[in-house]
Protein backbone atom coordinates (compact mmCIF):
# COMPACT_ATOMS: atom_id res chain seq x y z
CA UNK A 1 0.00 0.00 0.00
CA UNK A 2 1.19 3.45 -0.93
CA UNK A 3 -0.04 6.49 1.03
CA UNK A 4 0.92 9.81 -0.62
CA UNK A 5 0.59 13.17 1.18
CA UNK A 6 -1.77 15.78 -0.98
CA UNK A 7 -0.26 19.62 -1.12
CA UNK A 8 -2.68 21.74 0.04
CA UNK A 9 -2.97 25.68 1.59
CA UNK A 10 -3.51 25.32 5.18
CA UNK A 11 -0.42 24.71 8.23
CA UNK A 12 -2.38 21.76 9.82
CA UNK A 13 -0.63 18.21 10.10
CA UNK A 14 -3.48 15.77 9.19
CA UNK A 15 -4.21 12.01 10.83
CA UNK A 16 -5.67 9.56 8.43
CA UNK A 17 -7.15 6.46 9.36
CA UNK A 18 -6.78 4.24 6.18
CA UNK A 19 -9.23 0.60 6.73
CA UNK A 20 -8.38 -2.36 4.55
CA UNK A 21 -10.17 -5.82 4.58
CA UNK A 22 -9.86 -8.60 1.98
CA UNK A 23 -11.84 -11.12 0.99
CA UNK A 24 -11.88 -14.63 -0.87
CA UNK A 25 -10.60 -18.20 -0.05
CA UNK A 26 -8.89 -17.97 3.44
CA UNK A 27 -8.70 -14.29 3.94
CA UNK A 28 -12.58 -13.49 4.63
CA UNK A 29 -12.82 -11.44 7.46
CA UNK A 30 -9.81 -10.45 7.52
CA UNK A 31 -9.64 -6.31 7.92
CA UNK A 32 -6.96 -3.74 9.64
CA UNK A 33 -6.82 0.00 9.80
CA UNK A 34 -3.53 1.65 9.43
CA UNK A 35 -3.08 5.44 10.50
CA UNK A 36 -0.62 7.78 8.42
CA UNK A 37 0.29 11.29 9.87
CA UNK A 38 0.69 13.96 7.43
CA UNK A 39 3.41 15.85 7.98
CA UNK A 40 2.22 19.96 6.36
CA UNK A 41 4.90 21.84 5.19
CA UNK A 42 3.24 25.26 5.09
CA UNK A 43 3.96 27.67 7.49
CA UNK A 44 1.96 29.97 8.78
CA UNK A 45 3.38 33.77 8.05
CA UNK A 46 2.21 36.94 6.10
CA UNK A 47 4.55 37.75 3.40
CA UNK A 48 5.16 41.38 2.95
CA UNK A 49 6.06 43.49 -0.22
CA UNK A 50 8.14 45.89 1.79
CA UNK A 51 9.44 47.31 5.12
CA UNK A 52 10.98 50.84 4.57
CA UNK A 53 10.68 53.59 1.73
CA UNK A 54 11.34 57.32 1.49
CA UNK A 55 8.30 59.61 0.96
CA UNK A 56 7.46 63.16 0.29
CA UNK A 57 5.25 65.14 2.10
CA UNK A 58 1.64 65.12 0.71
CA UNK A 59 3.01 61.84 -0.87
CA UNK A 60 2.18 57.72 -0.42
CA UNK A 61 4.23 54.68 -0.41
CA UNK A 62 2.55 51.30 -0.54
CA UNK A 63 3.27 47.88 0.29
CA UNK A 64 1.18 44.70 -0.18
CA UNK A 65 0.46 42.17 2.84
CA UNK A 66 -0.53 38.20 2.19
CA UNK A 67 -1.36 35.41 4.24
CA UNK A 68 1.20 32.61 3.60
CA UNK A 69 -1.38 29.70 4.23
CA UNK A 70 -5.15 29.05 4.58
CA UNK A 71 -6.49 30.71 7.81
CA UNK A 72 -9.00 29.11 10.46
CA UNK A 73 -10.91 32.27 10.31
CA UNK A 74 -11.04 35.74 9.56
CA UNK A 75 -7.63 37.65 9.92
CA UNK A 76 -7.32 41.31 10.85
CA UNK A 77 -4.15 43.13 10.65
CA UNK A 78 -4.39 46.25 12.41
CA UNK A 79 -2.00 49.52 10.82
CA UNK A 80 -0.89 52.01 13.50
CA UNK A 81 1.38 55.23 12.94
CA UNK A 82 3.49 56.20 16.02
CA UNK A 83 3.47 60.05 14.60
CA UNK A 84 0.29 60.37 12.77
CA UNK A 85 1.48 64.41 12.04
CA UNK A 86 3.74 62.98 10.00
CA UNK A 87 2.30 60.07 8.35
CA UNK A 88 -0.74 58.14 7.92
CA UNK A 89 -1.43 54.56 7.55
CA UNK A 90 -4.64 52.07 5.82
CA UNK A 91 -6.37 51.56 8.84
CA UNK A 92 -7.04 47.51 9.08
CA UNK A 93 -6.63 44.88 6.51
CA UNK A 94 -8.72 41.75 6.36
CA UNK A 95 -8.37 38.73 4.96
CA UNK A 96 -11.00 35.74 4.61
CA UNK A 97 -11.24 31.89 4.35
CA UNK A 98 -13.95 33.01 1.34
CA UNK A 99 -15.24 36.23 0.36
CA UNK A 100 -18.43 36.66 -1.52
CA UNK A 101 -16.57 39.92 -2.92
CA UNK A 102 -14.26 37.95 -4.33
CA UNK A 103 -11.14 38.95 -1.92
CA UNK A 104 -9.85 35.65 -0.06
CA UNK A 105 -7.20 35.23 2.00
CA UNK A 106 -4.53 34.49 -0.98
CA UNK A 107 -4.86 37.85 -2.30
CA UNK A 108 -2.48 40.48 -1.45
CA UNK A 109 -4.02 43.62 0.11
CA UNK A 110 -2.43 46.93 -0.10
CA UNK A 111 -1.18 49.59 2.59
CA UNK A 112 -0.98 52.89 1.95
CA UNK A 113 1.20 55.44 3.81
CA UNK A 114 0.76 58.95 2.88
CA UNK A 115 3.18 61.82 4.07
CA UNK A 116 1.53 64.37 5.85
CA UNK A 117 2.25 68.31 4.57
CA UNK A 118 2.80 70.29 7.93
CA UNK A 119 4.76 73.18 8.47
CA UNK A 120 8.36 72.29 10.16
CA UNK A 121 10.92 71.74 7.87
CA UNK A 122 12.80 68.55 8.94
CA UNK A 123 12.74 65.06 7.38
CA UNK A 124 10.69 62.91 10.05
CA UNK A 125 10.87 58.85 10.31
CA UNK A 126 7.64 57.12 11.19
CA UNK A 127 7.55 53.51 11.89
CA UNK A 128 3.98 51.77 11.12
CA UNK A 129 3.21 48.75 13.14
CA UNK A 130 1.40 45.71 12.45
CA UNK A 131 -0.95 44.36 15.12
CA UNK A 132 -2.50 40.66 13.64
CA UNK A 133 -5.34 38.75 15.09
CA UNK A 134 -7.69 35.57 14.04
CA UNK A 135 -7.81 32.57 11.92
CA UNK A 136 -5.09 31.09 14.01
CA UNK A 137 -2.59 33.69 13.06
CA UNK A 138 -2.41 35.61 16.39
CA UNK A 139 1.25 34.58 16.99
CA UNK A 140 2.24 35.74 13.53
CA UNK A 141 4.01 38.89 13.80
CA UNK A 142 5.11 41.46 10.76
CA UNK A 143 8.19 43.42 10.47
CA UNK A 144 7.75 47.23 11.13
CA UNK A 145 7.64 49.25 8.19
CA UNK A 146 9.78 52.28 8.53
CA UNK A 147 8.66 55.39 5.99
CA UNK A 148 11.28 58.38 6.22
CA UNK A 149 8.75 61.30 5.53
CA UNK A 150 11.01 64.04 3.43
CA UNK A 151 10.08 67.79 3.99
CA UNK A 152 9.29 69.84 1.28
CA UNK A 153 9.37 73.57 3.38
CA UNK A 154 12.22 75.65 2.58
CA UNK A 155 15.35 76.13 4.97
CA UNK A 156 15.86 79.37 5.14
CA UNK A 157 19.48 80.89 5.88
CA UNK A 158 19.82 80.99 9.63
CA UNK A 159 22.30 82.94 9.68
CA UNK A 160 21.41 87.13 10.05
CA UNK A 161 22.63 90.36 8.30
CA UNK A 162 22.20 93.12 9.52
CA UNK A 163 23.29 96.64 9.16
CA UNK A 164 22.94 99.59 10.90
CA UNK A 165 24.29 103.84 11.44
CA UNK A 166 25.00 105.42 14.03
CA UNK A 167 25.20 109.18 14.42
CA UNK A 168 26.71 111.07 17.31
CA UNK A 169 25.22 114.65 18.49
CA UNK A 170 27.69 117.13 20.50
Amino acid sequence: VTVTGVNDDDATNEVVIISNSASGEDYGGVSGNFTATMTDNDTVGITQSATSATIGEAGTGTYTAVLNTLPTGTVTVTLSSNNTNAATVTGTLTFEVNDDNGLIWSDAQTVTVTGVNDADDGNETVTISHSIAGGGYGAVTMTNYIATITDDDDVTDPSITSSATASVVE
